[in-house]
C-alpha cells in the first residue's frame, strides 16, 4: 500500500511539473523548463542536474537498488525527465546534450526492463519505442545494441533482435558463439510465437545452420 500510494504521490507530481514544462516549451521558456526538470530531479531523487550528467546509467541504477532490488518506479520516472531534458536541448539547438540525455534515458529504461517491464511510474515500452525514433538518425553505440537486441527478444520482436544481431556481427562486436546461442534460444520457443515475432521455425533453423558453416571455414582457415 505504502509502496502503491508512493508511485501515485510520483506520478501526480511528475505529471503537474511536465504539464508546465510543455506549458513552457510551447513558449520557448526552455531555460525554465529546464529548472522545472531539475527542481522534480533534486527534490524527489537528491540528484542534481551535474551528477545525472556524470553518472553513468550503470551507476544510476546502482544508486536505486537496495539489495539487489530496483527501485523502478524511481527508475522509470528519472529515465521519463531525462528524455523531457533531451527534448528540451534539441529545441535549444544542443544536439550532444540532446543525444547525451537521449541515450541515458533509454538505457534507464532498457536496463530496467529487463528486469521488469511492467510500468511503475512510465509506460517502459512505450518510452523505449519513443526513444529509438529520437534517436532514429544516430548509428547507436554496441552497448545500446546489446541492450536493445535483449529487449527485442525478451518483447517477442524476434525479426528486430535479429537485425540488430547482424549490425553487431557485421561490425565485428558480436561472436559468432554469442550469435549461435541467440538462435539456440529461438529454436526453444513456440512456432506459433516465433511467427508472431516475425520469424519461422525454417528461418531460425537455417540462420543456426548458416552461422555453424561459417564457423567451420573460420576453423579450417586457421
Amino acid at each position: 500500500m505504502f509502496q502503491r500510494d508512493y508511485f501515485m504521490r510520483m506520478i501526480g507530481q511528475m505529471t503537474q511539473a511536465l504539464g508546465q514544462v510543455m506549458g513552457m516549451r510551447d513558449r520557448k521558456e526552455h531555460l525554465q523548463a529546464l529548472a522545472i526538470v531539475d527542481e522534480l530531479l533534486d527534490r524527489e531523487f537528491r540528484l542534481n542536474s551535474r551528477l545525472v550528467d556524470t553518472l553513468t546509467d550503470q551507476e544510476l541504477v546502482g544508486m536505486l537498488t537496495t539489495a539487489g532490488v530496483i527501485d523502478h518506479g524511481s527508475l522509470q520516472a528519472i529515465a521519463r525527465l531525462l528524455r523531457e531534458k533531451g527534448e528540451i536541448y534539441a529545441e535549444r539547438g544542443e544536439t550532444e546534450a540532446s543525444y547525451a540525455a537521449h541515450l541515458k534515458a533509454l538505457h534507464l529504461f532498457l536496463r530496467g526492463g529487463l528486469v521488469d517491464p511492467e510500468p511503475a511510474t512510465a509506460e517502459p515500452a512505450l518510452e523505449i519505442a519513443r526513444l529509438q525514433e529520437l534517436l532514429d538518425a544516430y548509428e547507436l553505440p554496441e552497448e545500446t545494441k546489446r541492450l536493445l537486441m535483449a529487449w527485442q527478444e525478451q518483447e517477442g520482436r524476434f525479426d528486430l533482435a535479429e537485425n540488430l544481431l547482424h549490425e553487431l556481427l557485421e561490425d565485428g562486436l558480436l561472436t559468432h558463439p554469442e550469435a549461435e546461442r541467440f538462435y539456440d534460444r529461438l529454436l526453444d520457443v513456440p512456432e506459433e510465437r516465433l511467427e508472431r515475432g516475425g520469424l519461422s521455425l525454417s528461418e531460425v533453423r537455417e540462420a543456426r545452420e548458416d552461422l555453424r558453416r561459417q564457423g567451420v571455414q573460420s576453423s579450417d582457415i586457421r
